[in-house]
């Protein structure tokens, strides 16, 4: 009886230190398919930017990313009324409580704060593509919306810590300029496997070639910590995966 019981508290304990791991600060661009939704989290504040297409993805992300006892949504914000970026909210909000939806009350310079979260809207257009950027001490992380490089040029932006790159990888979008101003350290691309749009298209790709690019076709549900500067796939650390491999490659070397 007594291994019983501490077999129980111990697994208890575990899957509470793994739930509570769910509150720390964060980014999560959500696999969705072809689609965007991410997620910005501190403790039990969730910000929803975009739910995906009509499909069961964002809530696997949803209930993958948040402890389970938090069935709650502070904020929703839909960058516009396109299906890959719309489509997940009714389904989203029959499995969790979604508190606001502002996607229709916010204008430019609109700022949301929580702790030492904010939020910025950059650009807020009639066909409501909103464009917002994330603050968090010294991170800054933009979200693009399916805006074209007209938009980004107009936009005021500032030196990046990462992007979520516009339109899913569209040639349309992801301009020089663009990249110039936010010279960010890595890319995400929302997108995917074998769409019908064959995003991200290779003139983008092109631009992107010398910065830390990550989809979510190949990778799949990105994490970005924001208190440890490090981003996150189902298979680690991606900062430091690769730095780990030739860690281990050279040490069998040495022993050799």
């Amino acid at each position: 009886m007594k291994k019983t019981i501490l077999i129980i508290v111990f697994s208890f304990g575990g899957l509470l230190s793994g739930e509570l791991e769910k509150l720390k600060p964060r980014v999560v661009f959500c696999d969705v398919g072809q689609g965007d939704g991410s997620l910005i989290i501190d403790g039990s504040f969730q910000m929803m930017l975009d739910a995906g297409p009509k499909n069961l993805k964002m809530v696997n992300c949803l209930n993958k990313q948040l402890p389970f006892w938090d069935r709650k949504i502070e904020v929703v914000i839909i960058s516009h009324d396109d299906v890959d970026h719309l489509g997940g909210l009714e389904i989203v909000s029959r499995y969790y409580n979604v508190q606001e939806n502002y996607s229709e009350k916010i204008n430019k310079n609109d700022i949301f704060r929580y702790g030492k979260i904010e939020y910025e809207i950059l650009s807020a257009e009639k066909n409501r593509e909103i464009v917002g950027v994330l603050r968090y001490d010294n991170k800054r992380i933009l979200f693009l919306s399916d805006n074209g490089i007209e938009t980004e040029e107009k936009l005021n932006l500032e030196k990046m810590t990462g992007v979520r790159l516009g339109h899913h990888g569209s040639k349309n979008a992801t301009s020089e300029k663009m990249l110039e101003k936010t010279k960010p350290d890595w890319m995400v691309i929302s997108v995917g496997k074998n769409n019908r749009y064959g995003h991200p298209h290779q003139e983008t790709l092109e631009r992107l070639k010398d910065i830390k690019m990550l989809r979510t076709d190949l990778e799949g549900t990105i994490s970005y910590d924001l208190t440890r500067n490090s981003l996150i796939d189902s298979r680690g650390d991606l900062f430091n995966h690769w730095n780990q491999l030739i860690k281990i490659f050279s040490s069998s070397h040495d022993t050799k």
